[in-house]
């Protein structure tokens, strides 16, 4: 039986759902054995399957699902801030396009220059659907320019201030990439991040990219860490959904 099948049987138990609920244990392969129950104990089973299937959505919430391609997409990126040091208050931000919760941690944050680091939260690291999560080299609020950091990876250098490239990976495949040139296409900020414009445009392209000039946070550098850029241009679900289809 698969896993679909098991849990809409386990919802049909659940009580006032369900006019024959022997049906749903000959689907579970227990109905001999439920049978024998009075009336009270398979209330009681009953309520104790409502709080097994709260606990199975509960923990899809938490642990995730598994991504493909263009799910997750880089949106932000403070690669030279000025009121801190760049070893101090370097980040960037990922956004969760799809409709599921998609765990990354196991991830790999890669460049062309064979820089990685594999995300070892000890824990799933969750970026919630439609969704925000910021990675940064030091969740110290006090001296990382002010901003929360969900994520510190360690042992992988620096953005680079000119040409770079923020590269995800899992398992090998490519999930997310974002090369920036430093000037000639893409922004060239100092104490301002770089900032996706949104839809229509494409994530990858720099000329859908600007400095963040409107919002603030922290030690006084601009930027939106873990929310909306100020220049988006309004997110669709729909087009998101074209985005995906065109990155895949």
């Amino acid at each position: 039986m698969g896993f679909s099948s098991f849990v809409l049987a386990l919802i049909s138990l659940l009580p006032g759902t369900m006019s024959n609920d022997v049906e749903a244990w000959k689907v579970l392969g227990a109905s001999t054995l439920y049978l024998s129950f009075d009336p009270e104990r398979r209330r009681t089973v009953r309520h104790i399957i409502c709080a097994l299937v709260v606990a199975l959505f509960m923990l899809g919430y938490l642990v995730g699902e598994a991504a493909d391609p263009g799910d997750v997409i880089i949106n932000e990126v403070m690669q030279n801030p000025d009121a801190v040091n760049d070893a101090d208050g370097e980040w960037f931000e990922l956004y969760n396009v799809s409709d599921l919760n998609i765990d990354i941690d196991g991830w790999v944050i890669a460049d062309d220059g064979g820089q990685r680091h594999t995300i070892d939260n000890g824990s799933p690291l969750v970026v919630p659907t439609g969704g925000y999560l910021v990675l940064g080299n030091n969740d110290d609020m006090n001296t990382n320019g002010g901003y929360e950091c969900d994520y510190v990876y360690s042992g992988w250098g620096y953005l680079g201030n000119g040409d770079d490239e923020i590269i995800l990976e899992q398992d090998g495949v490519e999930m997310a990439r974002l090369n920036y040139d430093g000037g000639p296409v893409w922004p060239d900020p100092t104490g301002h991040s770089m900032a996706w414009t949104g839809p229509p445009g494409d994530y990858q392209d720099g000329s859908d990219w600007v400095e963040e000039t409107v919002v603030q946070y922290g030690d006084g550098d601009y930027g939106t860490p873990g929310g909306p850029n100020s220049a988006a241009t309004g997110v669709e679900q729909s087009t998101w959904g074209q985005i995906k289809a065109d990155y895949r």
